[in-house]
Protein backbone atom coordinates (compact mmCIF):
# COMPACT_ATOMS: atom_id res chain seq x y z
CA UNK A 1 0.00 0.00 0.00
CA UNK A 2 1.01 3.19 -0.45
CA UNK A 3 0.15 6.05 1.73
CA UNK A 4 0.30 9.56 2.35
CA UNK A 5 -0.17 12.40 5.03
CA UNK A 6 -2.79 15.08 5.75
CA UNK A 7 -3.95 17.01 8.85
CA UNK A 8 -7.26 17.28 8.85
CA UNK A 9 -9.59 19.77 11.09
CA UNK A 10 -13.00 18.64 12.35
CA UNK A 11 -14.84 21.81 13.22
CA UNK A 12 -18.52 22.22 14.19
CA UNK A 13 -19.66 25.54 13.04
CA UNK A 14 -22.98 27.39 13.98
CA UNK A 15 -24.25 29.81 11.25
CA UNK A 16 -27.37 30.07 12.55
CA UNK A 17 -30.34 28.14 13.87
CA UNK A 18 -33.72 28.78 12.57
CA UNK A 19 -36.18 26.19 13.94
CA UNK A 20 -36.99 23.33 11.61
CA UNK A 21 -34.34 24.33 9.13
CA UNK A 22 -30.96 21.86 9.21
CA UNK A 23 -28.44 22.06 6.95
CA UNK A 24 -25.53 19.31 6.82
CA UNK A 25 -22.16 20.44 5.30
CA UNK A 26 -19.93 17.23 5.08
CA UNK A 27 -15.92 18.71 4.62
CA UNK A 28 -14.00 16.56 1.82
CA UNK A 29 -10.28 16.19 2.90
CA UNK A 30 -7.69 17.62 1.08
CA UNK A 31 -4.60 15.73 0.63
CA UNK A 32 -1.11 16.42 -0.53
CA UNK A 33 -1.85 14.19 -3.72
CA UNK A 34 -3.64 17.37 -5.15
CA UNK A 35 -7.22 16.81 -3.65
CA UNK A 36 -9.03 20.29 -3.45
CA UNK A 37 -10.94 21.37 -0.73
CA UNK A 38 -14.73 21.01 -1.30
CA UNK A 39 -18.07 21.41 0.89
CA UNK A 40 -21.14 19.99 -0.12
CA UNK A 41 -24.51 21.02 1.35
CA UNK A 42 -27.32 18.07 1.70
CA UNK A 43 -30.50 20.39 2.32
CA UNK A 44 -33.20 19.29 4.51
CA UNK A 45 -34.93 22.47 4.81
CA UNK A 46 -34.62 26.35 4.19
CA UNK A 47 -31.19 27.25 3.43
CA UNK A 48 -31.17 30.14 4.87
CA UNK A 49 -29.77 30.67 8.70
CA UNK A 50 -29.73 27.39 8.96
CA UNK A 51 -27.40 25.13 11.11
CA UNK A 52 -24.16 23.51 9.83
CA UNK A 53 -22.49 20.64 11.40
CA UNK A 54 -19.25 19.75 9.90
CA UNK A 55 -18.90 15.57 9.87
CA UNK A 56 -15.87 13.87 8.36
CA UNK A 57 -17.24 11.69 5.37
CA UNK A 58 -18.93 8.19 5.89
CA UNK A 59 -18.30 8.62 9.64
CA UNK A 60 -20.98 9.87 11.53
CA UNK A 61 -19.49 9.80 15.34
CA UNK A 62 -16.92 7.32 17.35
CA UNK A 63 -17.71 5.37 20.50
CA UNK A 64 -17.59 6.32 23.90
CA UNK A 65 -17.70 10.09 22.60
CA UNK A 66 -19.54 11.09 26.01
CA UNK A 67 -20.61 14.40 24.68
CA UNK A 68 -17.52 15.64 22.91
CA UNK A 69 -16.57 16.65 19.74
CA UNK A 70 -13.13 15.37 17.98
CA UNK A 71 -10.46 18.44 16.76
CA UNK A 72 -8.42 17.24 14.74
CA UNK A 73 -7.25 14.30 13.09
CA UNK A 74 -4.05 12.82 11.16
CA UNK A 75 -5.02 11.23 7.64
CA UNK A 76 -2.87 8.68 5.27
CA UNK A 77 -4.55 7.94 2.36
CA UNK A 78 -3.77 5.02 0.26
CA UNK A 79 -3.59 4.68 -3.29
CA UNK A 80 -3.50 1.05 -3.30
CA UNK A 81 -6.11 -0.80 -1.00
CA UNK A 82 -4.87 -4.24 0.79
CA UNK A 83 -7.12 -7.26 -0.36
CA UNK A 84 -6.96 -8.23 2.67
CA UNK A 85 -6.61 -7.02 6.19
CA UNK A 86 -2.65 -5.93 7.26
CA UNK A 87 -1.51 -4.56 10.25
CA UNK A 88 -0.03 -1.35 10.43
CA UNK A 89 2.61 0.44 13.46
CA UNK A 90 2.53 4.41 14.16
CA UNK A 91 5.54 5.49 15.68
CA UNK A 92 4.84 8.80 17.22
CA UNK A 93 8.09 10.92 18.41
CA UNK A 94 7.19 14.46 19.31
CA UNK A 95 5.71 16.19 16.08
CA UNK A 96 7.30 13.31 13.89
CA UNK A 97 4.85 10.15 12.82
CA UNK A 98 6.19 7.37 11.11
CA UNK A 99 3.93 4.17 10.14
CA UNK A 100 6.07 1.23 9.19
CA UNK A 101 4.61 -1.96 7.94
CA UNK A 102 4.58 -5.53 9.61
CA UNK A 103 8.46 -6.33 8.16
CA UNK A 104 9.47 -2.77 9.59
CA UNK A 105 9.19 -1.17 6.17
CA UNK A 106 8.79 2.96 5.96
CA UNK A 107 5.23 3.08 4.46
CA UNK A 108 4.51 6.89 5.53
CA UNK A 109 6.03 9.52 7.96
CA UNK A 110 5.21 12.72 8.48
CA UNK A 111 4.80 15.72 11.17
CA UNK A 112 2.16 16.85 12.86
CA UNK A 113 2.53 20.25 15.78
CA UNK A 114 -0.66 19.96 17.36
CA UNK A 115 -0.82 16.02 18.11
CA UNK A 116 0.72 16.81 21.89
CA UNK A 117 -1.13 19.58 22.98
CA UNK A 118 -4.99 18.27 21.90
CA UNK A 119 -4.81 14.36 22.76
CA UNK A 120 -5.77 13.35 26.61
CA UNK A 121 -2.89 12.83 28.40
CA UNK A 122 -3.68 9.16 28.77
CA UNK A 123 -4.84 8.98 24.74
CA UNK A 124 -8.63 7.67 25.65
CA UNK A 125 -9.53 10.50 22.71
CA UNK A 126 -7.46 8.00 19.79
CA UNK A 127 -9.36 7.18 17.88
CA UNK A 128 -8.57 5.06 14.00
CA UNK A 129 -10.20 4.85 11.33
CA UNK A 130 -11.31 4.59 7.43
CA UNK A 131 -13.28 5.92 4.82
CA UNK A 132 -16.54 4.29 6.31
CA UNK A 133 -15.88 3.07 9.64
CA UNK A 134 -13.81 2.88 12.86
CA UNK A 135 -10.93 0.20 13.13
CA UNK A 136 -9.35 -1.90 15.65
CA UNK A 137 -6.26 -0.14 17.38
CA UNK A 138 -3.90 -0.99 20.17
CA UNK A 139 -1.64 1.37 22.13
CA UNK A 140 1.57 -0.38 22.49
CA UNK A 141 3.59 2.21 24.24
CA UNK A 142 2.45 5.88 25.43
CA UNK A 143 4.39 8.85 26.97
CA UNK A 144 2.65 11.50 27.06
CA UNK A 145 5.41 13.81 29.40
CA UNK A 146 8.19 12.63 26.66
CA UNK A 147 5.97 12.51 23.94
CA UNK A 148 6.27 9.31 22.64
CA UNK A 149 3.82 6.30 21.15
CA UNK A 150 3.53 3.51 19.22
CA UNK A 151 0.25 2.44 18.06
CA UNK A 152 -0.39 -0.36 16.28
CA UNK A 153 -3.68 -0.81 13.47
CA UNK A 154 -5.49 -3.22 12.48
CA UNK A 155 -6.34 -1.90 8.63
CA UNK A 156 -10.01 -3.41 7.22
CA UNK A 157 -9.63 -4.93 3.55
CA UNK A 158 -10.85 -2.31 1.01
CA UNK A 159 -9.24 0.79 3.45
CA UNK A 160 -8.77 3.62 0.94
CA UNK A 161 -7.77 6.03 4.28
CA UNK A 162 -5.97 5.40 7.73
CA UNK A 163 -6.63 8.29 9.89
CA UNK A 164 -6.18 9.13 13.64
CA UNK A 165 -8.63 11.30 15.46
CA UNK A 166 -7.65 13.44 18.16
CA UNK A 167 -8.18 16.58 20.84
CA UNK A 168 -11.65 15.30 22.54
CA UNK A 169 -11.44 16.10 26.30
CA UNK A 170 -14.62 14.41 27.17
CA UNK A 171 -14.27 11.10 25.31
CA UNK A 172 -13.90 7.69 27.33
CA UNK A 173 -11.30 5.01 25.94
CA UNK A 174 -12.31 3.66 23.15
CA UNK A 175 -13.93 0.18 23.29
CA UNK A 176 -12.05 -0.60 20.06
CA UNK A 177 -8.50 -0.36 21.44
CA UNK A 178 -8.01 -4.29 21.68
CA UNK A 179 -5.35 -6.25 21.04
CA UNK A 180 -6.95 -9.42 20.88
CA UNK A 181 -8.80 -7.67 17.17
CA UNK A 182 -5.33 -6.28 15.82
CA UNK A 183 -3.05 -9.56 15.67
CA UNK A 184 -3.84 -12.55 14.44
CA UNK A 185 -2.39 -14.09 17.92
CA UNK A 186 -1.83 -11.84 21.37
CA UNK A 187 -0.80 -13.59 24.50
CA UNK A 188 -0.67 -10.88 27.18
CA UNK A 189 -0.13 -12.65 30.44
CA UNK A 190 -1.92 -16.34 29.76
CA UNK A 191 -0.63 -19.31 27.66
CA UNK A 192 -3.98 -21.22 28.25
CA UNK A 193 -4.59 -20.97 24.42
CA UNK A 194 -1.21 -22.49 23.49
CA UNK A 195 -1.09 -26.62 23.14
CA UNK A 196 1.11 -28.07 24.91
CA UNK A 197 3.18 -30.32 21.91
CA UNK A 198 5.54 -32.04 23.48
CA UNK A 199 6.51 -32.26 27.58
CA UNK A 200 9.12 -33.84 28.80
CA UNK A 201 8.60 -33.21 32.61
CA UNK A 202 11.42 -30.49 32.91
CA UNK A 203 11.21 -26.79 32.38
CA UNK A 204 8.26 -24.15 32.76
CA UNK A 205 5.69 -22.19 30.85
CA UNK A 206 3.29 -20.39 32.94
CA UNK A 207 1.45 -17.34 33.07
CA UNK A 208 0.54 -15.01 36.04
CA UNK A 209 -2.17 -12.90 34.50
CA UNK A 210 0.17 -10.10 34.08
CA UNK A 211 3.32 -11.99 32.84
CA UNK A 212 4.86 -14.96 30.54
CA UNK A 213 8.07 -16.92 32.48
CA UNK A 214 9.25 -19.35 30.28
CA UNK A 215 12.43 -21.32 32.09
CA UNK A 216 14.20 -23.96 32.27
CA UNK A 217 14.35 -26.49 35.91
CA UNK A 218 18.09 -25.88 36.57
CA UNK A 219 18.50 -29.86 36.27
CA UNK A 220 21.66 -31.25 34.52
CA UNK A 221 20.58 -34.26 32.67
CA UNK A 222 22.63 -36.54 30.63
CA UNK A 223 20.47 -36.51 27.51
CA UNK A 224 17.62 -34.00 25.81
CA UNK A 225 14.66 -33.22 27.81
CA UNK A 226 11.96 -30.34 26.54
CA UNK A 227 9.04 -28.50 26.75
CA UNK A 228 6.59 -26.97 23.84
CA UNK A 229 3.98 -25.25 23.72
CA UNK A 230 2.71 -23.80 20.36
CA UNK A 231 -0.26 -22.27 18.87
CA UNK A 232 -1.28 -22.93 14.79
CA UNK A 233 -1.17 -20.51 12.41
CA UNK A 234 -2.29 -19.45 8.84
CA UNK A 235 0.11 -18.32 6.08
CA UNK A 236 3.41 -18.09 5.20
CA UNK A 237 5.21 -14.86 6.26
CA UNK A 238 4.91 -13.14 9.85
CA UNK A 239 6.16 -11.13 12.49
CA UNK A 240 6.54 -12.33 15.94
CA UNK A 241 6.76 -9.56 18.31
CA UNK A 242 7.27 -9.53 22.08
CA UNK A 243 8.50 -7.12 24.77
CA UNK A 244 11.09 -9.43 26.61
CA UNK A 245 10.89 -7.42 30.89
CA UNK A 246 13.59 -9.80 32.24
CA UNK A 247 16.20 -12.96 31.06
CA UNK A 248 18.69 -15.33 32.10
CA UNK A 249 20.95 -16.97 29.73
CA UNK A 250 23.87 -18.71 30.32
CA UNK A 251 26.68 -20.73 27.81
CA UNK A 252 26.03 -24.17 28.58
CA UNK A 253 23.56 -26.90 27.29
CA UNK A 254 19.88 -25.28 27.64
CA UNK A 255 18.08 -22.92 26.56
CA UNK A 256 14.14 -20.97 26.03
CA UNK A 257 13.08 -19.42 22.98
CA UNK A 258 10.66 -18.45 20.87
CA UNK A 259 10.09 -18.89 17.15
CA UNK A 260 8.13 -20.44 14.13
CA UNK A 261 7.97 -23.93 13.48
CA UNK A 262 6.91 -26.62 10.90
CA UNK A 263 5.75 -30.04 11.15
CA UNK A 264 6.21 -30.98 14.78
CA UNK A 265 6.39 -34.74 15.16
CA UNK A 266 8.45 -36.67 18.20
CA UNK A 267 9.27 -39.16 14.55
CA UNK A 268 10.76 -36.04 13.16
CA UNK A 269 13.11 -35.31 16.06
CA UNK A 270 15.77 -32.92 15.52
CA UNK A 271 18.75 -31.14 17.39
CA UNK A 272 16.26 -29.05 19.34
CA UNK A 273 13.99 -32.19 19.88
CA UNK A 274 10.99 -31.90 17.08
CA UNK A 275 10.68 -29.78 14.73
CA UNK A 276 11.54 -30.35 10.91
CA UNK A 277 11.99 -26.33 9.86
CA UNK A 278 12.29 -23.96 12.50
CA UNK A 279 12.76 -19.89 12.87
CA UNK A 280 14.22 -18.91 16.18
CA UNK A 281 15.18 -16.87 18.83
CA UNK A 282 16.18 -17.15 22.06
CA UNK A 283 18.84 -17.04 24.70
CA UNK A 284 21.59 -18.77 23.16
CA UNK A 285 21.22 -17.53 19.85
CA UNK A 286 18.68 -16.35 16.21
CA UNK A 287 18.98 -18.79 13.36
CA UNK A 288 17.44 -21.47 11.77
CA UNK A 289 17.41 -25.42 11.60
CA UNK A 290 16.11 -26.90 8.54
CA UNK A 291 14.94 -30.58 7.35
CA UNK A 292 15.42 -33.29 9.68
CA UNK A 293 17.57 -35.08 12.41
CA UNK A 294 21.19 -33.76 12.09
CA UNK A 295 19.78 -30.98 9.37
CA UNK A 296 21.83 -27.91 8.60
CA UNK A 297 21.93 -25.41 11.05
CA UNK A 298 23.57 -21.56 10.91
CA UNK A 299 23.02 -19.09 14.11
CA UNK A 300 24.34 -15.71 15.01
CA UNK A 301 24.97 -14.08 18.27
CA UNK A 302 22.29 -11.98 19.83
CA UNK A 303 23.15 -10.12 23.08
CA UNK A 304 19.52 -10.11 24.70
CA UNK A 305 18.05 -6.81 26.33
CA UNK A 306 14.86 -5.74 27.80
CA UNK A 307 13.08 -3.95 25.08
CA UNK A 308 10.58 -4.54 22.72
CA UNK A 309 11.82 -7.20 19.86
CA UNK A 310 10.55 -8.15 16.40
CA UNK A 311 11.62 -11.73 14.78
CA UNK A 312 10.64 -11.33 11.02
CA UNK A 313 9.88 -13.96 8.75
CA UNK A 314 9.89 -13.48 5.28
CA UNK A 315 10.46 -16.12 2.29
CA UNK A 316 14.04 -14.85 2.14
CA UNK A 317 15.16 -13.99 4.97
CA UNK A 318 14.94 -13.61 9.09
CA UNK A 319 15.45 -10.38 10.61
CA UNK A 320 15.79 -8.95 14.44
CA UNK A 321 14.96 -5.68 15.49
CA UNK A 322 15.42 -4.45 19.31
CA UNK A 323 13.36 -1.41 19.72
CA UNK A 324 13.25 -0.58 15.45
CA UNK A 325 16.96 -0.92 15.70
CA UNK A 326 17.96 -4.26 12.90
CA UNK A 327 20.15 -6.71 15.29
CA UNK A 328 21.21 -9.05 13.22
CA UNK A 329 19.74 -11.00 9.65
CA UNK A 330 19.93 -14.05 7.58
CA UNK A 331 19.57 -15.44 4.34
CA UNK A 332 16.53 -18.30 4.68
CA UNK A 333 16.90 -21.44 4.38
CA UNK A 334 13.11 -22.16 5.10
CA UNK A 335 11.34 -20.15 2.29
CA UNK A 336 7.79 -21.68 2.65
CA UNK A 337 5.87 -22.76 5.63
CA UNK A 338 2.96 -24.83 5.19
CA UNK A 339 1.62 -26.18 8.82
CA UNK A 340 3.04 -22.90 10.69
CA UNK A 341 3.32 -23.26 14.51
CA UNK A 342 3.94 -20.27 17.02
CA UNK A 343 6.27 -21.90 19.48
CA UNK A 344 7.79 -21.18 23.21
CA UNK A 345 9.94 -23.71 24.25
CA UNK A 346 12.50 -24.75 26.61
CA UNK A 347 15.55 -27.30 25.91
CA UNK A 348 17.67 -28.72 29.04
CA UNK A 349 21.10 -31.20 28.31
CA UNK A 350 24.01 -31.17 30.57
CA UNK A 351 23.88 -27.56 31.97
CA UNK A 352 22.59 -27.31 35.05
CA UNK A 353 21.98 -23.23 34.58
CA UNK A 354 18.41 -21.50 34.95
CA UNK A 355 17.63 -19.80 31.41
CA UNK A 356 14.47 -17.80 31.35
CA UNK A 357 12.89 -14.98 29.17
CA UNK A 358 10.27 -13.26 31.27
CA UNK A 359 7.53 -12.03 28.94
CA UNK A 360 5.08 -8.85 29.16
CA UNK A 361 2.98 -9.64 25.77
CA UNK A 362 3.73 -11.64 22.79
CA UNK A 363 1.80 -11.32 19.32
CA UNK A 364 2.07 -12.16 15.42
CA UNK A 365 1.55 -9.86 12.82
CA UNK A 366 1.32 -11.21 9.50
CA UNK A 367 2.95 -9.33 6.81
CA UNK A 368 0.09 -9.07 3.84
CA UNK A 369 0.22 -5.04 2.79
Amino acid sequence: SKLFLSVILLLVLTVGVVKGATVQAHFDKTYHNGTNNQIRLDYFSSVSNAYVEFKVAGIESFDNANGGTWKEYMGFPIISPPTEYAQYRIVINGSTWKIYNASEGLEASGTNDNFWSLVQSDGDDIRVFNQTSQLYFWIESWDCTNQTATIWVNLSAGSSELNIAYGNPSALASAYNDASKVFTVFLDGDVSGMEIIDDDGYGSITGDGDLITAQTSGVSHTSWYHLIYGIKLSGNEFTIGFKLVNFATYADNAFVRIGLAENFAESSATAVGVFSDVVIFGTYDVGELTTGSGGSYSSTQVNLDVGDWHLIKTATEAKVYLNGVLQTSKTSNIPTFTNPYLVIFVAEGSGSSVHKMIFDYIYVAKLTD
